[in-house]
C-alpha cells in the first residue's frame, strides 16, 4: 500500500555525478534509476527490503511512480507499508527528478517511520480508551462545607442555564432544589453528617422547569482533627429516564387494558369458531348422510326408469310413457350427478379424498370427455372440437378425477355456450414441462369481478342465472380442488359478451419426463 505526493519544499542541488557515491553510503534505503524506470544503483538496505517474488533486488520501480515523477519537477513524497520478518513497517519515501549532463536521474531515499506509526496508533488508542473512561463520569460532581455551600462543582451538562458551574459556588445545595424521599430512602437535611445514596434530588431551573437527579454524597472529615468538613458526592441525571418509566406505565397500564379485551374477544372468537366448525360438522355430516340415504333409492329408480324407458320386457303400451320414462331417468341421472358431486365436496373439506395416480395418455380422457357431451352439444348446435398438441405429455394422475375434471369444465361450457357457439378443448406442454387442458368457448362470459366468487361452493356468477341455467354451482370449486390435490392449480380468464378460458395446469413432476 502506497501514496504519494508532489513536495515544493527544498531543493535538490548536488551533481548527478556524486548521487552513486552519496547514495551508496546511506544507512537508509536508497536507490537510483533512470528516466526508464530501470534501478541503476541501490544499497544494501533497499535491497534486504524491496524483493521481487522470487526473493532477487527490485529492478524498476513502480510504473505508477515513474508516471508521477515524469509528471512533476518537484520532489514526491510516498507513504509505503511493507511486511518484513513477519512485522508490518511503514516507510516514507521521498523522490525527485534530477537533471545531469548525461540526462534526467531518479533519485529515491525512504525513513522508516514504523515507530512513529506505532506510537500514533497507541496514543490513539490511549484517547480512545479516555474518552471511555470520561464518558462514565457522573453528570454532576459537588462538593460542599458544612452548611451545605457548594464549594466545587464540575458537571457535563446539568440543564441549569448557569452559564459555568462556578456560578454555583458560594450557594446551598438547599438553596438551588429540594430533596424527595423516593423508594424507602430518607433524603439529607442540614442536620445529616451519613452517607446517603440515590436520593431524588429536583433541581430548579432559573428559566422555569426543573431537572431531576439521583445524588449521593459522603461525608468528608479532617484527616488530623477529625472535625467534619462537608460532603462530596455526584448525581446522575434521571430527568428523560424518569420521564419514560412515567410514559411506560401509562402505556403498560394501556397495554394490560387492551390484552383484558384482547382476551375477552379472543375467547369469544374461540367459542364462536368452535360454533362455526361444530355447523360445519354437522352440514358435512347431514349432507354425506342425505346423499348416502337419496342415492340408494335414486339407483333404483334410475334403473326401473331404464328398463322401462327400452322396454327391456316388452312394450309398456302408450308411447307417452316410453317418453315420461326417459324424462324419468335423464331427471334420474341429473340427480344422482348432482349428490355425486356434493359428497365430493363433502369428502373434500373432511380431507378425505385421494389420489389414486397411474401412468396415462389424457388425450384419450380428453376424447371420452368430447363423447360424452357431444349429444349435449349436437342439441345446442354448439361446435365442440378438441386440439391435442403433438408434444401433449403422458401424465401420472388420478384418471377418474382428470376425467372428471374436464366433464365438469365441458359441462359448463356448453351450458353458458348459446346456440350455435363454440367450444374447443386443448392439450400442450408448457415452456415450464407443466401440462396444461384447456377449455375455451365464446359463450357468456363472466365478469372479473365475480370470478373467485364462482370458486366457491354453491355460488354462481350471477344469482339471476340459477333461474336460466340449472345446476349447484359446484363443478369449478369442486374442479379446483381436485387440481390442488394434484399439486397443479385452476386458471381462468374471462370477459363479458365474450367467452371463457379455463386451463388445468398439472406440475411438471405429474408429467412422464419419457
Amino acid at each position: 500500500m502506497s501514496d504519494f505526493e508532489a513536495d515544493d519544499n527544498g531543493s535538490d542541488t548536488f551533481p548527478p555525478a556524486d548521487i552513486a557515491t552519496m547514495a551508496l553510503g546511506l544507512c537508509s534505503p536508497v536507490y537510483i534509476a533512470g528516466t526508464d524506470g530501470v534501478i541503476r544503483y541501490s544499497n544494501k538496505a533497499f535491497n534486504d527490503i524491496f524483493r521481487r517474488s522470487d526473493g532477487h533486488p527490485l529492478r524498476r520501480i513502480s510504473p505508477r511512480l515513474l508516471s508521477a515523477l515524469r509528471r512533476s519537477s518537484a520532489p514526491i513524497r510516498q507513504r509505503e507499508s511493507v511486511e518484513i520478518d513477519g512485522r508490518k513497517r511503514t516507510l516514507s519515501g521521498r523522490h525527485v527528478k534530477l537533471a545531469g549532463h548525461g540526462g534526467d536521474t531518479l533519485v529515491g531515499v525512504y525513513d522508516d517511520q514504523t515507530i512513529e506509526t506505532e506510537l500514533r496508533a497507541a496514543l490513539g488508542t490511549v484517547k480512545e480508551r479516555s474518552d471511555e473512561l470520561l464518558s462514565t463520569v457522573s453528570d454532576w460532581v459537588w462538593q460542599t462545607d458544612t452548611d451545605w455551600t457548594i464549594v466545587h462543582s464540575v458537571t457535563r451538562d446539568i440543564g441549569t442555564d448557569i452559564e459555568t458551574c462556578a456560578e454555583l459556588t458560594g450557594r446551598s445545595l438547599f438553596d438551588i432544589g429540594q430533596f424527595r424521599p423516593a423508594s424507602g430512602r430518607r433524603p439529607p437535611t442540614l442536620r445529616t453528617r451519613a452517607p446517603f445514596r440515590d436520593v431524588l434530588f429536583v433541581l430548579e431551573r432559573p428559566a422555569g422547569g426543573e431537572r431531576i437527579y439521583l445524588l449521593s454524597g459522603i461525608p468528608v472529615f479532617d484527616a488530623e482533627a477529625g472535625g467534619f468538613q462537608g460532603f462530596r458526592g455526584s448525581g446522575t441525571d434521571v430527568t428523560e429516564r424518569l420521564a419514560a418509566e412515567e410514559r411506560a406505565g401509562a402505556y403498560r397500564l394501556e397495554l394490560e387494558q387492551a390484552l383484558t379485551e384482547l382476551t375477552a374477544t379472543n375467547a369469544r372468537l374461540d367459542g364462536a369458531l368452535a360454533q362455526a366448525r361444530d355447523a360445519d360438522r354437522a352440514k358435512s355430516l347431514f349432507l354425506g348422510m342425505i346423499g348416502h340415504e337419496l342415492r340408494t333409492p335414486l339407483n333404483a329408480i334410475i334403473g326401473f326408469s331404464e328398463v322401462m324407458s327400452d322396454e327391456l320386457f316388452g312394450p309398456i303400451g302408450r308411447p307417452e310413457y316410453k317418453d315420461y320414462a326417459a324424462d324419468v331417468l335423464q331427471s334420474g341421472r341429473h340427480l344422482l350427478s348432482i349428490i355425486n358431486d356434493i359428497l365430493d365436496v363433502v369428502k373434500l373439506e373432511a380431507g378425505e379424498m385421494m389420489v389414486q395416480a397411474d401412468r396415462f395418455d389424457p388425450s384419450e380422457t380428453i376424447s371420452a370427455g368430447i363423447r360424452l357431451l357431444s349429444l349435449q352439444a349436437e342439441n345446442k348446435q354448439i361446435s365442440l372440437d378438441q386440439d391435442i398438441a403433438e408434444d401433449f405429455p403422458v401424465l401420472f394422475a388420478d384418471e377418474q378425477k382428470l376425467r372428471q375434471m374436464i366433464i365438469n369444465l365441458l359441462s359448463n361450457a356448453v351450458k353458458f355456450t348459446n346456440k350455435g357457439g363454440r367450444v374447443t378443448i386443448s392439450g400442450h406442454r408448457s415452456p415450464q414441462g407443466e401440462a396444461v387442458v384447456t377449455v375455451t368457448d365464446n359463450g357468456i362470459g363472466i365478469d372479473s369481478a365475480n370470478i373467485e366468487s364462482l370458486l366457491q361452493p354453491f355460488k354462481q356468477a350471477d344469482d339471476r342465472l340459477s333461474r336460466s341455467f340449472e345446476g349447484t354451482g359446484l363443478g369449478l370449486p369442486l374442479t379446483r380442488s381436485l387440481i390442488e390435490l394434484h399439486g397443479g392449480r385452476l386458471e381462468i380468464d374471462s370477459a363479458l359478451g365474450v367467452g371463457t378460458t379455463v386451463r388445468l395446469v398439472f406440475p411438471a413432476d405429474r408429467v412422464d419426463p419419457t
